[in-house]
């Protein structure tokens, strides 16, 4: 059947579901292998590897192996924060000053590349396959951009229940006790921070910097005042 007739309209109609059909087939065996990757703990499974490592083939079989100029500058960011007490900012300064290069190759380091760092658990051998889904977007999570709107996310992700995740062991290179010394700080960090805005603020999001078009945040010490994002070091 051809053209525009009923019974050509109709197959292109069941070519449509078979092909559709297909498709969540392929899909889900691609599923079913990965999780079955991830069940023995291959390493090959991992979209990505954290600064520091890097994944090499080696006959049949994929590793994780430590770049060892790139794991020096972890293990410094490490004992930064831990035994000199460094805050965040200030070793990204350090790390700019040394002209240390950011795991994407540029000049700066920004704050959430270096707690990305510190929170990370496989430094302590344990990487890990499955840790997020696809969502909607969190609801109650302020977004903003340059000029102050609100942006929704387009691709967004939550973290899965910890039992679901697959854990993939690789090189340790941070010991235990640094790592838990390190989630105990950013914790208290985090609990006092200036910047923790959670319930949104009367002006919050209304206030825009005339220098670079960011909102305001509210920011406490003291007596709560509103500052720039970019500028506030």
């Amino acid at each position: 059947a051809t053209g525009n007739s009923p019974e050509a309209i109709r197959m292109n109609h069941f070519q449509g579901i078979f092909a559709e059909y297909e498709r969540a087939l392929i899909l889900d065996r691609s599923r079913r292998g990965r999780i079955h990757k991830a069940k023995l703990g291959d390493p090959s499974i991992l979209p990505s590897v954290p600064f520091g490592y890097r994944k090499v083939k080696e006959e049949d079989r994929t590793l994780v192996v430590v770049v060892k100029e790139e794991m020096v500058i972890v293990k410094q960011i490490f004992k930064y924060y831990i035994y000199d007490q460094v805050s965040l900012n200030a070793i990204s300064r350090r790390l700019c000053e040394e002209g240390i290069k950011s795991p994407k190759g540029g000049s700066y380091w920004h704050r959430s590349t270096i707690a990305g760092i510190l929170k990370n658990r496989a430094y302590i051998g344990s990487a890990y396959y499955g840790k997020t889904e696809s969502c909607e977007g969190i609801p109650d999570k302020i977004r903003y951009r340059k000029g102050g709107k609100y942006i929704k996310a387009r691709y967004a992700k939550k973290l899965k229940a910890e039992e679901e995740w697959f854990e993939i062991s690789v090189p340790i290179v941070i010991s235990e006790s640094d790592f838990e010394l390190a989630q105990e700080r950013l914790q208290k960090n985090k609990e006092f921070a200036s910047r923790n805005t959670r319930e949104p603020s009367l002006l919050q999001g209304l206030v825009i910097c005339g220098e670079c078009g960011y909102p305001f945040y509210k920011r406490r010490i003291s007596k709560p005042y509103y500052c720039c994002r970019s500028h506030s070091d």
